[in-house]
């Protein structure tokens, strides 16, 4: 699309791109799942916890480690695995910071299933789905 005119201050373009939900299956990584909107992957929400990993007093490495359980699995419809997820548009944040867990606009809910550290509980089974964003 081309716009060609004068432009005069105040003047806007707004944009709306499709912005479809897609599945990614990694068959090199045993079947891992990403979920993807338009150019967007979405990630699971983990509580972060910043530890410094080297560097210096003055420029730091510093290290990203979870301190929630991370190990999940989506449960997806077998024929229509995107009727398994429900989008949630959020106000936009208050202080214009989209990039963070508080203040990310759009979320995307489904229901999973979480691992644990890798086992199966007591009675063989995966723990019970719940709904999380």
């Amino acid at each position: 699309m081309k716009v060609d005119r004068r432009w005069s201050d105040g003047d806007r373009v707004d944009l709306t791109l499709p912005m479809r939900i897609a599945l990614h299956r990694w068959a090199k990584n045993h079947n891992c799942v990403s979920v993807n909107r338009g150019p967007l992957t979405y990630s699971l929400k983990i509580g972060e916890k910043y530890v410094q990993a080297g560097g210096t007093e003055k420029w730091p490495g510093w290290g990203d480690l979870s301190h929630h359980a991370w190990n999940y699995g989506l449960v997806l419809e077998t024929q229509d695995p995107v009727a398994s997820m429900e989008l949630v548009q959020r106000d936009w944040p208050a202080n214009n910071m989209p990039f963070t867990h508080d203040g990310v606009p759009l979320e995307s809910r489904q229901r999973e299933s979480g691992f644990g550290s890798g086992s199966s509980t007591d009675t063989g089974s995966w723990p019970s789905c719940r709904t999380v964003p």
